[in-house]
């Protein structure tokens, strides 16, 4: 399946990317703003296009495309809702999914018509604030700048299957929960400083969503075998809590109390109107998605955030590497995976010498000892291969060395037809000296782990282009 892709460097296109690749899809498009970044950052054979102006694009955009997951809009919480902002909140959304509308229409006409899906983001404030009433998908619609933008944007993908024989899906999420980024990653600092609390009078509910099922649900619509999904649903786990029962847990579950209550105009002087996104209430229900087949992993919000934060999991951070290459998978899963070649891969400033191997072929529980320098002082490195299964991946997990946590999974795609081999690297890492290293240092720590790859990914490509 070719699948178009908006928005795709976000927090959220970047798990669901992620989760396609590993369930074997390979033909991608992307729409983006900046065609350049994008191109260094995947490093893999695809089509990139960079929007037009007003969010035109060229004819043969949806040449092929048989799904499109629309995810592009302007950060909507970045900043207070100015004039301006509001037009670019605006415009990014309805324009984009105008112009995709409109060349769908086009490709229809020609004959050309390949696509049968569309799923967009939407939100959940869509309904503005509703206290404690249970809202569904045939619930009132609400007010305010929110809702109009959210209702316009369901209103252009609702086009898709009003007008042309393809589903138009709309997903109206609700606060993606991951410490990597949005809501909860700017909630961490002050709460595990001891500093959390209530937001405004806590009476107002918060329906959430786990980051990883918020992915599985885009792609359980573009998936879904029977076709029946199409239309408006809730994209939240099937509970719903109040702010007051959410920060609770949120403390339990990185040990810390939650006595500083956050007062409502403190929030309405630093943000104005931005300040609904926190302070309106919204009971959400799932029940329309689940009859639909998705099964969360994450229904409750204490299994989302045991998941997310426990053992130490809120400091971890996340690295994720794609690099291609012109050449089979077996030849490809061989070198990487003789503990040997890690030297060939590393720049020589680091002085990577390995010291032991605990057998000669790599298999799981196998230990590799080493050595390195980082900025001139001697590091000491032990790493056990966790899990192992030729020709498709394998992780190293460090036992000793330098941080609090180093989890490497390496994964290997084929794509037989045109001789080439994927590999992405899903790294989670924990820098030493909790908070300090978790939201200051890791840019240091970043700016090295980036050179290395770099090195890595030119050394590769070369070894491989001969």
């Amino acid at each position: 399946m070719k699948i178009l892709i908006t928005g795709v460097t976000g927090l959220l296109g970047q798990e669901i990317l992620k989760k396609l690749i590993k369930k074997g899809h390979k033909d991608f498009v992307f729409i983006t703003q900046n065609k350049k970044n994008l191109q260094e950052k995947l490093n893999f054979e695809c089509k990139i296009i960079e929007w037009e102006k007003n969010y035109q694009l060229p004819q043969d955009t949806l040449d092929g495309v048989e799904a499109i997951i629309h995810l592009a809009g302007s950060n909507i919480a970045s900043g207070r809702w100015t004039e301006k902002k509001k037009e670019s909140l605006y415009n990014s959304r309805i324009l984009s999914a105008r112009s995709l509308f409109q060349l769908a229409k086009e490709n229809l006409k020609q004959q050309k018509s390949s696509l049968h899906t569309i799923v967009s983001a939407s939100a959940i404030g869509i309904y503005g604030n509703r206290d404690e009433e249970i809202l569904t998908e045939e619930s009132a619609l609400g007010s305010g700048f929110l809702s109009a933008l959210c209702r316009d944007w369901e209103k252009e993908i609702a086009l898709f299957h009003q007008e042309l024989p393809v589903r138009g899906i709309s997903l109206r999420l609700g606060v993606i929960l991951t410490p990597r980024g949005g809501a909860l990653e700017k909630m961490l600092p002050p709460f595990l400083m001891g500093g959390g609390g209530k937001v405004g009078s806590g009476k107002q509910f918060m329906s959430f969503i786990h980051l990883h099922d918020a992915a599985n649900m885009f792609i359980h619509a573009v998936e879904e075998k029977e076709k029946v999904i199409s239309g408006s649903y809730n994209a939240t786990a099937s509970e719903s809590l109040s702010n007051t029962d959410f920060t609770k847990l949120l403390g339990q579950a990185i040990r810390r109390p939650t006595i500083f209550p956050l007062p409502a105009i403190v929030l309405k002087v630093i943000f104005g109107e931005m300040s609904t996104i926190l302070l309106d209430s919204q009971r959400c229900s799932s029940k329309k998605i689940e009859a639909a087949g998705f099964n969360f992993h994450y229904p409750t919000l204490r299994e989302a955030l045991e998941n997310l934060l426990s053992h130490g999991s809120c400091y971890d951070l996340e690295l994720t590497q794609y690099q291609e290459v012109h050449a089979p998978l077996e030849k490809v899963f061989s070198f990487f995976s003789r503990p040997e070649n890690l030297e060939k891969l590393t720049p020589d400033l680091l002085e990577f010498k390995i010291t032991s191997v605990s057998d000669k072929e790599m298999k799981k529980d196998l230990i590799i000892n080493y050595r390195l320098k980082i900025h001139g002082i001697p590091i000491a490195w032990r790493t056990r291969i966790t899990h192992y299964e030729k020709n498709s991946y394998f992780s190293d997990n460090q036992e000793k060395g330098p941080y609090k946590k180093w989890l490497h999974f390496h994964y290997f795609f084929e794509n037989k037809e045109k001789g080439k081999t994927l590999m992405l690297d899903d790294i989670s890492y924990r820098i030493p000296f909790g908070i300090l290293g978790r939201f200051i240092i890791r840019f240091f720590i970043n700016k090295d782990l980036k050179q290395i790859f770099s090195y890595r990914k030119k050394v590769v490509h070369e070894m491989f282009s001969k």
